[in-house]
């Protein structure tokens, strides 16, 4: 995800997959109820009742095809896909995917409201429906988030605050950036899944 300046915050060198040269890798999941089937067992763990809610209230009832634009062939190629959340209020879309980035990441993000949206950049592509909920805008309505604080050079990390509206925690976020440049600060969930 992007931070609030809008810069992203990772670059992927992840390959890409093109499933018209790999036909063993087209086409895992052919219909609505396997797409539905694989979400319900992605969400089975997840127990946080706010982020349930947030998904069950933009979950597609019944997973839906859609054509998706591929960037990274020759131009006007798409992919079939499902569409499994939608939030009109923020524009995202979930979707499911096997070509392309998929089968290794088959969940990605889109743009909605477009008649073929763009299946954008690798970073926008995960393992897990989850994954690629937290990674979206509409994550960021839920008071969830904490501020976190890294020391250069060390992977561990720490929570410093409770959790917090997205926009409460990248305000102390920009803050201790500029107090404290010794360590690195971010913003993270601890939902567990």
């Amino acid at each position: 995800m992007a931070s609030p300046s809008g810069t992203p915050t990772m670059v992927s060198t992840r390959p890409r997959v093109n499933p018209s040269e790999r036909p063993d890798l087209a086409h895992v999941m052919t219909n609505a109820a396997q797409v539905a089937a694989a979400l319900d067992d992605d969400l089975h763990n997840l127990r946080d009742p706010r982020v349930r809610a947030s998904i069950r209230a933009c979950r597609v009832p019944t997973p839906t095809p859609i054509r998706l634009g591929w960037d990274y062939g020759k131009p006007g190629d798409t992919f079939d896909g499902w569409l499994v959340f939608e939030d009109p209020g923020q524009r995202t879309g979930i979707v499911y995917c096997d070509a392309g980035f998929g089968p290794a990441t088959p969940w990605g993000l889109i743009t909605t409201g477009e008649s073929c949206p763009s299946m954008g950049m690798d970073t926008g592509w995960f393992r897990r429906f989850v994954e690629a909920y937290f990674d979206s805008f509409s994550a960021t309505d839920l008071p969830i988030w904490r501020v976190v604080r890294r020391t250069k050079g060390d992977r561990s990390r720490e929570f410093i605050t409770g959790e917090l509206s997205w926009d409460e925690a990248w305000k102390i976020v920009m803050r201790l950036r500029e107090e404290d440049p010794e360590h690195l600060y971010d913003t993270e969930h601890s939902i567990t899944y």
